[in-house]
């Protein structure tokens, strides 16, 4: 207020009510809203008083108005808004701690990890309030792996996977096993496995997803080719440790006593041989013996041979004495001997590997022969 005039002088000031900052002198501070006495007394005690009406603005409000927490364990897709501010003012600002979130300076905010933010309200008299907010996560969706199973023999579909169920996340778990759909598809466990990468992915009521891989493995494909040598002696090709064998005639006459890895034909005709390894079996496709095609043979045939098969001896005889040979499957001379007509020629071809031969007969230059086969 100014200077008291007039009266007898020696004024004094007295601020009414409480005690403001300045009281006993013209102007005072720190005044709460309400009505303020300025009382002045002059030096005969003769007093005058001035009514000071001290108002303030509304009380500045700000409210929450709605919050998003955070989907998935580690992200930042959390949001969280505010009411447009009230009272004080006017001329709100927002700022949004700690941070620099999306729609920072304005009510409403995303991107939001989890963790407590604060929205603060400035008015144009620099008034604030504050609204917090506590955003939460849920736990981290784990998925560990339970059991696998590997592929028996190759190009089976027998593998299985699990893994144990799922935890954390926001619970309402659903399980997908890829590629393909097999059986058990949507739970912990699925079978029906071929070799190769499976993965099962988890996922929760919030759409949050986490994997675990299995590599289901297989051996390695037994070898079920055939293949056939000079001497005309058919082999299979596979040959590990601890493979056994049985070969059949085509389609499906078993073979009985031929269970070794090579086998000699004692006729023209389709053979195939069924291999096992490990439990795991393969049969081979059959493959075709056919004869020696040697020109000029003579159907009037005059001599007999035994045993036919053959261990290493055998017994020829003929209604003539001869010349006669042994040629392989390549038309080769392998022996070459004399029979006497009418008694039994023991001869000895021991020497000879195990194959398919034959014994001509030359006689009056007229080629005749005969299919040996050498099996010890």
């Amino acid at each position: 207020m100014n200077v008291a005039t007039g009266g007898a002088g020696g004024y004094t000031y007295n601020w009414t009510p409480g005690n403001p900052t300045g009281d006993g002198t013209p102007s005072v501070t720190g005044l709460t809203a309400g009505t303020w006495t300025c009382t002045v007394t002059d030096a005969n005690s003769c007093t005058t008083s001035v009514n000071f009406t001290i108002t303030q603005p509304t009380a500045l409000s700000l409210t929450p108005a709605s919050q998003t927490d955070v989907a998935c364990n580690g992200e930042a897709n959390g949001a969280a808004a505010v009411n447009v501010a009230t009272g004080g003012a006017g001329g709100y600002t927002y700022n949004w701690t700690p941070g620099n979130p999306t729609g920072d300076g304005t009510p409403s905010v995303t991107g939001l990890t989890a963790g407590t933010w604060t929205c603060t309200v400035t008015d144009a008299n620099n008034c604030t309030t504050s609204v917090n907010f506590t955003i939460t996560q849920p736990t981290a969706l784990s998925l560990t792996p339970a059991s696998q199973t590997d592929v028996a023999c190759n190009g089976e579909a027998n593998g299985a996977a699990a893994v144990n169920v799922a935890t954390g996340g926001a619970g309402g778990y659903t399980y997908n096993w890829t590629p393909g759909n097999p059986t058990g598809d949507g739970t912990p466990s699925v079978t029906g496995l071929t070799a190769g990468t499976w993965t099962c992915t988890v996922t929760d009521a919030n759409s949050c997803t986490t994997s675990v891989n299995f590599t289901i493995t297989q051996p390695t494909a037994i070898d079920n080719t055939i293949s056939e040598n000079t001497t005309g002696i058919l082999s299979a090709n596979a040959s590990d440790a601890g493979m056994t064998y049985q070969w059949y005639e085509c389609p499906n006459t078993l073979l009985v006593g031929e269970t070794n890895q090579d086998f000699t034909p004692s006729s023209l005709g389709d053979y195939k041989v069924s291999i096992t390894f490990n439990g795991c079996n393969v049969e081979s496709t059959c493959y075709t013996v056919t004869a020696l095609d040697i020109k000029g043979f003579e159907n009037n045939i005059n001599f007999i041979i035994y045993p036919n098969p053959s261990n290493g001896i055998i017994t020829i005889e003929s209604d003539k004495e001869d010349d006669f040979v042994i040629v392989n499957q390549l038309g080769q001379t392998v022996r070459n001997f004399k029979v006497v007509s009418n008694i039994e020629n023991n001869i000895n071809i021991d020497n000879l590997a195990d194959g398919i031969y034959f014994i001509k007969s030359l006689s009056n230059n007229q080629m005749k022969a005969q299919r040996l086969i050498i099996k010890k």
